[in-house]
């Protein structure tokens, strides 16, 4: 009964809180698939293909993002969005997490049509060339799942009972989509791969948003969608997309290696306390922690408990960390 209890308030805090980029996505990329369905427009209108690409099509590049092949391909793209994108989202921000989209989807399909050319010097792969290769979302959303566990404050998780290091798990991911649905392009979700590998690597410092332009965003809609219930808008001038930093060293945890979180003290963070599960503070409220370390902690462990306790214990917060917008007060 308890544990009926502790999913349903997840349930209910997931439903009211959703992301309000991913929720966007997911509505849009349902309603194109029904328009396309209705008029009938062929794969070629929209898809990726690299001699199209190499005539001066290059708006193709992103406008893939709504072309879904089938059913099966829509209900990859649907359920990466629903799992991974609005982790994503709550960790870089509304603002963040959409412009990391739209990269990601150009560069995996610039990618998906380098590696077609390439192999199309080749007779047997020489139909690549004239082939959709890029399939919706998918390919952009594969980048946004290495992310997601390149900033897990955890070395492994968890995936079907088996306990795998996070670096691994969006290669097993993407191997596993295409054994299991079979028709989908492996060459574009591995653009994807590819391409978040890059970004976790070398590119984060280099294509980013300038910060007075995140802020600048997140105060124009803040004011938006405080009056709009369920969808949220998520400040990406918070740290919501933690740096993690690896010391020497390090205490492991049931073979588990944890990787600090810090606030820093000379300067404030806010920090939305709608960005947390309630009934996840009010554990820590039992445990005798205040409300506001409580939800600088939750949001710095990926909502994650005990990660939370963690760093609350081990002092990981700066002092000037401020929670922003607390209800009931």
């Amino acid at each position: 009964m308890i544990k009926l209890k502790s999913l349903g308030e997840k349930l209910r805090w997931y439903l009211t809180n959703l992301p309000v980029v991913t929720t966007v996505l997911f509505v849009a990329i349902i309603v194109c698939y029904k328009i396309k369905l209705a008029r009938h427009f062929t794969d070629v209108i929209l898809c990726v293909q690299p001699h199209m690409i190499m005539t001066g099509q290059v708006s193709r590049l992103i406008k893939y993002v709504i072309h879904h092949k089938n059913v099966k391909n829509l209900l990859l793209s649907l359920a990466s969005l629903a799992i991974f994108g609005t982790v994503a989202e709550r960790q870089a921000g509304s603002i963040r997490y959409l412009f990391l989209m739209t990269i990601f989807a150009i560069l995996s399909a610039s990618l998906t049509v380098f590696f077609s050319i390439l192999l199309g010097f080749s007779s047997h792969y020489s139909s690549l060339m004239y082939s959709c290769p890029a399939l919706g979302l998918t390919p952009a959303l594969f980048g946004i799942i290495v992310l997601v566990f390149k900033n897990s404050p955890m070395k492994k998780s968890v995936i079907l009972f088996v306990m795998l290091p996070n670096v691994a798990i969006p290669w097993l991911l993407l191997i596993s989509s295409q054994v299991i649905l079979q028709d989908t392009t492996f060459i574009s979700n591995l653009s994807g791969c590819i391409v978040g590998s890059l970004y976790v690597c070398s590119l984060r410092g280099i294509i980013t948003l300038p910060s007075v332009l995140v802020k600048y965003v997140d105060n124009i809609f803040k004011k938006i969608f405080k009056y709009i219930p369920i969808v949220k808008y998520i400040p990406g001038s918070s740290p919501m997309l933690p740096q993690y930093h690896l010391e020497k060293d390090q205490p492991e945890l049931n073979g588990i290696q944890h990787q600090p979180f810090r606030v820093p003290d000379d300067c404030p963070v806010p920090i939305s306390e709608d960005s947390v599960p309630k009934y996840k503070v009010d554990k820590l409220l039992e445990m005798g922690f205040s409300k506001e370390e409580s939800v600088v902690a939750l949001t710095a462990a990926n909502n994650n408990v005990d990660q939370a306790v963690s760093i609350l214990t081990n002092k990981q917060i700066g002092s000037q960390a401020t929670v922003l917008q607390m209800k009931g007060n």
